[in-house]
């Protein structure tokens, strides 16, 4: 959807105020920033993959309001983010509402054309706003969460190098001089920052390691009692494929999602994160 700048007729610029972050993040107090027009950004292009359509404003996001690698909790920036895109997405529509109205207003509203046209352009409101609706499910390769939009098939992807980026929590392991080295583990994990550059932990493999949500490595100390090594998981997912399926005008639906019941919950039903239903609208274009 392309941002109209103006009336057709008159030349009027179409309002693009420029708003401060404090005004739609009340958490965000200490990086005060101006928000980017609406007018300058490309929200949709045909054959790009959102990924790559929403790097820029992830970007700037990242670079002006909070850094992901920063927020030790993901929950927390994701739903600014979210907030941030949702921001973004209603000015343009607001725009293009906007444009729309100015643009029509001296015919009547009830002309065949006009009714079309209307119809035509809440369809594409519609696209948008679906189209950057962030997935939010837990990332296939970490526990931060996915940043692809709802509607696509491969692996939930934060879309980082799914790696920790805050700093080891054992300092006194490390001398006073020197930089404290980065955490080890991978990114969005449970419990203390451990590095990989002293002896701080067992870190032998997990006995659960192929369970949905292991860290990997024994966070137990060092020549602990017993065989039984185990991560700082708190939640070892069952991980099995979820057992919703269905058949659809085009064709058998399976949950491409993984089963988030506790691996030591006996169940005979796989259920996934997702609460809500993840199957296209048949109505053609809807």
């Amino acid at each position: 959807m392309d941002c109209p700048k103006c009336d057709c007729d008159t030349g009027k610029k179409i309002d693009d105020p420029i708003i401060n972050n404090l005004e739609l993040f009340d958490n965000l107090k200490e990086k005060e920033t101006e928000l980017t027009l609406d007018s300058e950004l490309i929200l949709y292009e045909e054959n790009t993959n959102f990924a790559h359509l929403s790097a820029d404003l992830r970007s700037f996001f990242e670079d002006k309001i909070q850094l992901r690698k920063e927020n030790s909790n993901d929950i927390e920036w994701f739903n600014s983010l979210e907030k941030f895109f949702r921001y973004i997405i209603d000015c343009r529509i607001i725009r293009v509402q906007e444009w729309f109205k100015q643009n029509t207003i001296r015919f009547p509203q009830d002309n065949n054309e006009i009714v079309i046209a209307r119809y035509a352009l809440e369809q594409e409101i519609s696209k948008l706003t679906l189209l950057w609706t962030l997935c939010g499910m837990i990332c296939h390769f970490c526990s931060l969460r996915c940043l692809k939009n709802r509607d696509y098939e491969d692996d939930h992807n934060c879309l980082t190098d799914h790696k920790c980026q805050l700093t080891c929590q054992f300092t006194e392991a490390h001398a006073s001089n020197l930089p404290i080295p980065i955490c080890s583990h991978k990114a969005g994990h449970e419990e203390k920052h451990a590095c990989s550059e002293a002896n701080h932990l067992c870190r032998k493999l997990c006995y659960l390691n192929e369970k949905r949500n292991c860290q990997n490595f024994c966070v137990k100390e060092i020549r602990h009692e017993g065989d039984n090594h185990l991560c700082q998981s708190t939640k070892h997912y069952c991980g099995d494929s979820c057992s919703f399926k269905t058949h659809t005008d085009k064709g058998g639906f399976q949950c491409p999602n993984k089963c988030i019941i506790p691996h030591e919950e006996e169940h005979t039903r796989h259920k996934c994160e997702n609460d809500t239903c993840p199957i296209q609208c048949p109505i053609k274009d809807c």
